[in-house]
Order: C-alpha cells, then sequence, then structure tokens
C-alpha cells in the first residue's frame, strides 16, 4: 500500500513577493534569448563593417533594454492584474494529491498530473517548498499552511530522489 498525502493550501496577499520571484525566472529566459539574438546581430553586423565600436554596442543595448523593460513591467501588471483579483488565479485553493509514484496538483482552471520522474526538483526556501514542473515553472507550497512542513518537504525529497534513481 502506498503512503498517500492529500492537501490544499490556499495562497495569501504575502505570498505575492515570492510569486514575483518566480515571475522574474521566468523572465530572465525572454532575456536571455533577447541577448542572444543580439549578440549574434552584433557580431555579423561588426564583422561586416571590420570593426566594434561605441555605436555598434549602443544600437543593441537599448533595444534589448527596452524589450526587458516592457516585458518586465507588462508581467508584472498583467499577473498582478489578472492573478491577484480577489477571484484571481493566485487565490484559487490549490489542492495536492503525492504518493511516492505520482504528483497530482489541480485547481479550478488547471491540473497537473504526472510522475516524481518528470519532476524538475524540489526545493524550499524560509517559507515556502516548491515543486519543479521545468526550469521556469514551480507549484509553492506555503510553510505556514502546513502541520509539519519539514516531515513533507523530506517525505517530497525522498520520493523525487527515489524516482531520480531509478531512471533509465
Amino acid at each position: 500500500m502506498t503512503n498517500t498525502l492529500n492537501f490544499t493550501v490556499k495562497a495569501e496577499k504575502q505570498d505575492f513577493d515570492q510569486y514575483k520571484i518566480e515571475t522574474w525566472r521566468e523572465l530572465n529566459l525572454l532575456n536571455i534569448m533577447v541577448a542572444g539574438l543580439a549578440a549574434g546581430y552584433l557580431a555579423a553586423y561588426t564583422r561586416s563593417r571590420d570593426i566594434i565600436g561605441f555605436m555598434d554596442w549602443f544600437i543593441i543595448l537599448i533595444p534589448f533594454l527596452v524589450v526587458s523593460i516592457i516585458g518586465i513591467t507588462y508581467r508584472l501588471k498583467f499577473s498582478k492584474r489578472i492573478n491577484l483579483s480577489k477571484d484571481g488565479l493566485f487565490y484559487k485553493p490549490l489542492h495536492f494529491a503525492l504518493s511516492e509514484q505520482t504528483v497530482k496538483i489541480w485547481n479550478d482552471i488547471d491540473t497537473i498530473h504526472c510522475t516524481w520522474k518528470e519532476i524538475t526538483e524540489i526545493t524550499e526556501d524560509r517559507h515556502l517548498i516548491y515543486i519543479w514542473l521545468d526550469n521556469l515553472t514551480a507549484k509553492t507550497i506555503p510553510k505556514r499552511q502546513i502541520d509539519n512542513p519539514k516531515i513533507l518537504y523530506a517525505q517530497l525529497q525522498n520520493w523525487f530522489i527515489r524516482s531520480q534513481e531509478n531512471q533509465p
């Protein structure tokens, strides 16, 4: 018989700061892609002119900064408007059904059902436990809403590590 953990958490206003950190992590991917394109353009542009001057870097730097600032501003405003409204996604209860083999996380809008092998990482900070679905997306469990977060974190780590050891 497998041990199953079933619980529900509900985000509160204080969790939004942590949510912003996740949003910034997502935006880093956008910045890396833009920087890569800018670097490629700069390399081609300077090679064709056989010089690297101040104007060459300036031509790339300004669009990169503008795209980054607009993207970050838009994403944070959009997230705040959609997710932090009284009935927004951010405040919907998040249900967890976790066992040795499977991870099921759902709310009114979305359901994630996968095995531990598909999870990227399990991490924690002072306030939250993160179940990383990929390099950019994590489902968070506020520690203050769990009776014994150290035991929960240890159990999740145990299941995650065992699933990684069993990978071919």
